[in-house]
Formats: structure tokens, C-alpha cells, sequence
């Protein structure tokens, strides 16, 4: 009987994943991104302690100007320190020919990963920054982060389809009809809709459904993005971005309270401007002047109240002040336009707490020539802060001036506590110029959101209604001409501009003319502008 010859033992046998020993190739890259991100966030807490504030226009040097635009979060150098390091990297050991599937995995890698730190940044309050940043700083740089985050995920998808159409071995309708892919799919239309939506004339019109469209986007790339995403970014970034949304929710339901409006001064017939008031326990015994809080119609168990985007308006009032005002435009518009909102007696809304205005603190505490130009609803802004600095001793110049439609505007300010509370025992108020402009008499309460035009336009009719007679005694008032930055403001800059401040507020047409004056004068300058 011949030998019974056993069989060989089988060798061991590795599966690989789908691009073979590539299919990991992009964890490390997204560890890289992260670890940028978070070196970021430590490189701003730290910026602002080591700039204390940004240097003056006048004679400037290229370091003073780079330190200027580091200071004020410019969005292009920015963007510029925090994709260096992730451009440097991007490309490593892996052809761009034959192992293109890795970048463009690596691409949606990166989308993902920066979105931490864009929900990060986004934070209200943010315990990092709140004494030395306010979250409008970031405005600019999130807007264009969260552009870019879209694209990269965007060309993330458009590569992977031109890659499997052009490949003959590949069955493109099986590539688009895989669950996972079928999941990146979804994430891509919503972008696309959210861009279409983000354009500005959509954006304008219909602002309540681009907020809708906005968080849609971001809960389906935070949640479906780590069920499409091979190999698996839930850990640690569903976590982090999970964290970072709870955060937030928590925010809007601690950092709250709920008041009634108690009073609103109105005169519908000729001006949409408004005042409100509520009670003071509304807010916390500290804020800042000029400070922003948020309006809500709905209680915090109310679906709206999380669909829906909450209403922002500046506090005119100051902390010392018995009740709380806001001074706004009110419009009777689509309900689609955040602009609908109207503030009515009788009923309760809940408001967000105070956030910290434009106006640096480097200002409020060292400033000591400044000038205040509000045009419009403005005046909310440029009220409580020229109150405060009225109230300071080491004030060397301070002026106010106010840009307005017409008288009607004027007689509604003047029944404000926060106007009210400027007059001397003689019966006036020093510093304070206004100029009264309009084409045409006082709109109707159906009026179109004010511009830049309404407010600097050369041809004037009084509006006969209102007699400007008592107004003349309380201060200067400029009817029909346009406010002329040099002649008002001639004494504003000296020869040291290190305390010399000019702050602006209201349609972008005149923050532009003030942060141009500003430049050319060499002078500090913080502005708001009014818009959506």
C-alpha cells in the first residue's frame, strides 16, 4: 500500500479592504487635520494676549499691517495659517496616478475633520474667547470655512463619479446604487441646495429657509457623513462634532429666560422704528453696552424654537438702566424673511443672553477720542456706548452723530428711556448732532428695508407733521444734506491716534464710508452693519 499523503496546511489568507493597502492610507491625515485645528483654536486664544490691539493706520509698517490682520481675524491670512500646514501634508508617499483614490477619499477626510473646528468657533458663549473675542469676529472666517468644507466635499464626490465613469472595468450604476455611496450621494444634493439657498438675493428673501437648509446640511454631514465615510471617522469625530452640537443646544437652554414685552412705541403710520421694553430681571446684572441678545416667540419645548432662527437686536440700555430697550426696524414681509418678526404687547418671548458687541475691550477700557456714526436703527447701538463713555473721566473727545430717514424717526427716539436719559438739568444734550434726510415723506409701516440710500440721499422733505422746533433745543440737527465725514468729524484725530476710536453702525454704505475715513486718518475702527 503506497504512503497516504497528507495535505499541505492552507497558508494564511488576508482579505483587504476595497482599495486594497490603501484602504487606511488617510487615517493618519485626518489625526494631521485635527491636530492643525486644535493648534489653531490655541494659536487665537494666545494671538490676542500677545497682540493687545492692532496698531493704527498711519504710517504703517508691513509687520504692523500683518499684525492688524491677525488681530481682526482677516479671513484670507487666516485661512492661509490654517490650510499651510494641511496643504503641506496632503500630498505624501502615495502616486497621484495610480493611488488617486486616496486623495480623493483624503479630500471628504478633510471636510469632515475641519468641520469641528468650524462648530467649534461657532460656540455662543464660548468660554475660550469671551474675554477677548466676540463672536462676530468670527463671522467672515466661518463663512468661508464653511464654504470651503462644502467644495471639499463637494469635488470629494464629483471625483469619485468622473473616476468610476471613465473606468470600464467599473459598473457605475452598481458604484451609485451602493447604500454608502447612495448616503454621499444625499450629503451632496443638500449642499448643493444649501449653496443655491446661501446666494445672497435667496438669502435676503427668504432667510428663515436657508437657516432650515443650513442646519439640515450641517445634522446630515455631522450624522450621515460617518455612515458613508470608509474607513469609519466615528471616533473621534462623531464624538467631537456630537459634543460640540450638544454644547450648543445646552447653550440655548441654560443661557435663557423668558419676559414679556411691557411697553412698544410705535407710529406705524409714518416709521417703521420701534422701541421695545422689557423688564430688567430678563437679562443678567452684567453686559457689555452695545451687547446682542435674541429673540425667540417660542418656549424651549416648542419644535420652532430649534427650527426656527431666533430674532437678533442690540440692548440700547445700559446694565444701571430699570428696564431693557431695543430700538428696531420693524417690516411686514414674506414669512420666509427673518425681517417678519414683529414684537407684540401681551405676549412672552424667550431671550438668549447678552453677547459682547464688536466694540473691543481694548476700547472700552483705554479709549479716549472717539466718535460714534449711526445710521437708522443704529442708534441702538451708538446710544448705550455713548453713554458710557459720557460717564468716564478720561474722555478727551466724544461725539455722536445720527444719520436718520426723516423727524418721524426722531419723535420715536426721543420717547426712548435711553435718549431720555442723556439730558443735561439744562435741557440739553452736548455732542450729539443728527441729520434729517429724505426723498420723499415718512414710509408706511408696509416699507421696504431701509438702505444706505435712504439714509444719504441729497434731496429733503420735511415731513410737515412733526414740528422740529423743540428737537433744535436739545440738540444739533442737520435737515436735508448729507453728513460730511471731514468737517464733522475735523477735530476727532491728533497728532497720537493710540486712543482714538471711530465706531460705526448701520446699512453697509455707511460703515464703508466710515472704516474708508478711518483708514485715511490713521484711526482705530469697529463697526456693525445692519443686513442679513
Amino acid at each position: 500500500m503506497g504512503e497516504i499523503r497528507r495535505p499541505a496546511p492552507l497558508e494564511s489568507i488576508t482579505l483587504q479592504k476595497r482599495h486594497g493597502n490603501t484602504h487606511f492610507a488617510n487615517i493618519n491625515y485626518g489625526y494631521i487635520v485635527f491636530f492643525v485645528s486644535v493648534a489653531y483654536v490655541v494659536f487665537l486664544i494666545l494671538l490676542r494676549r500677545i497682540i493687545k490691539s492692532y496698531p493704527s493706520n498711519k504710517n504703517r509698517t508691513f509687520f504692523g499691517g500683518l499684525c492688524k490682520r491677525l488681530y481682526t481675524i482677516d479671513p484670507a491670512l487666516h485661512l492661509l495659517i490654517l490650510f499651510i500646514p494641511l496643504i503641506a501634508t496632503f500630498y505624501y508617499h502615495y502616486s497621484i496616478f495610480s493611488q488617486t483614490a486616496v486623495y480623493i477619499m483624503r479630500l471628504g477626510r478633510l471636510s469632515y475633520v475641519l468641520l469641528s473646528l468650524n462648530l467649534f468657533l461657532n460656540l455662543r458663549p464660548n468660554i475660550f474667547f469671551t474675554d477677548k473675542y466676540v463672536y462676530t469676529d468670527f463671522i467672515p472666517f466661518h463663512k468661508w470655512l464653511s464654504r470651503l468644507i462644502v467644495i471639499f466635499g463637494l469635488l470629494h464626490g464629483v471625483f469619485f463619479v468622473i473616476r468610476w465613469a471613465i473606468n470600464p472595468k467599473t459598473d457605475l450604476d452598481a458604484k451609485l446604487s451602493n447604500k454608502y455611496n447612495f448616503a454621499g450621494i444625499v450629503i451632496a444634493g443638500i449642499s448643493i441646495i444649501l449653496i443655491i439657498a446661501s446666494m445672497n438675493v435667496a438669502r435676503r428673501s427668504a432667510y428663515n429657509l436657508f437657516y432650515i437648509i443650513h442646519n439640515i446640511t450641517l445634522f446630515a454631514f455631522v450624522f450621515i457623513t460617518p455612515y458613508h465615510a470608509r474607513p469609519s471617522v466615528k471616533t473621534p469625530y462623531l464624538f467631537v462634532n456630537s459634543v460640540l452640537i450638544a454644547v450648543q443646544v445646552i447653550n440655548k437652554i441654560v443661557f435663557t429666560s423668558r419676559a414679556s414685552l411691557i411697553e412698544k412705541i410705535e407710529d406705524r403710520k409714518n416709521t417703521n422704528l420701534v422701541v421695545l421694553k422689557f423688564p430688567r430681571k430678563a437679562l443678567p446684572d452684567f453686559f457689555n453696552p452695545s451687547s446682542h441678545i435674541r429673540l425667540s416667540a417660542y418656549r424651549k419645548l416648542n419644535p420652532l424654537y430649534w427650527i426656527l432662527p431666533s430674532h437678533p437686536y442690540t440692548l440700547a440700555t445700559l446694565p444701571s438702566d430699570e428696564i431693557v430697550e431695543l430700538i428696531v426696524n420693524e417690516h411686514t414681509v414674506p414669512q420666509f424673511n427673518t425681517s417678519s418678526f414683529v414684537v407684540e404687547l401681551g405676549y412672552s418671548y424667550t431671550i438668549q443672553n447678552p453677547h459682547n458687541p464688536s466694540v473691543p475691550d481694548v476700547c472700552l477700557q483705554n479709549a479716549n477720542r472717539i466718535a460714534i456714526v449711526c445710521g437708522g436703527s443704529g442708534i441702538a447701538f451708538g446710544l448705550p456706548l455713548f453713554r458710557f463713555f459720557k460717564s468716564m473721566k478720561n474722555i478727551s473727545y466724544l461725539r455722536l452723530v445720527w444719520l436718520t430717514k426723516n423727524s418721524s424717526q426722531l419723535s420715536i427716539i426721543t420717547k426712548s428711556d435711553s435718549f431720555r436719559a442723556l439730558i443735561s438739568e439744562d435741557g440739553k444734550i452736548d455732542n450729539l448732532d443728527i441729520y434729517l434726510t429724505n426723498k420723499t415723506t415718512a414710509p408706511t409701516s408696509s416699507g421696504t428695508e431701509e438702505t444706505e440710500n435712504d439714509i444719504e440721499l441729497e434731496d429733503f422733505e420735511l415731513n410737515t407733521t412733526e414740528d422740529l422746533t423743540e428737537y433744535k433745543k436739545l440738540c444739533n440737527i442737520t435737515e436735508g444734506e448729507r453728513m460730511d465725514w471731514t468737517t464733522e468729524l475735523s477735530s476727532l484725530v491728533e497728532e497720537d491716534t493710540s486712543k482714538t476710536w471711530l465706531l460705526a453702525c448701520g446699512p453697509e454704505g455707511l460703515v464703508t464710508d466710515g472704516k474708508s475715513y478711518a483708514n485715511a486718518n490713521g484711526i482705530h475702527f469697529a463697526s456693525e452693519v445692519y443686513t442679513l
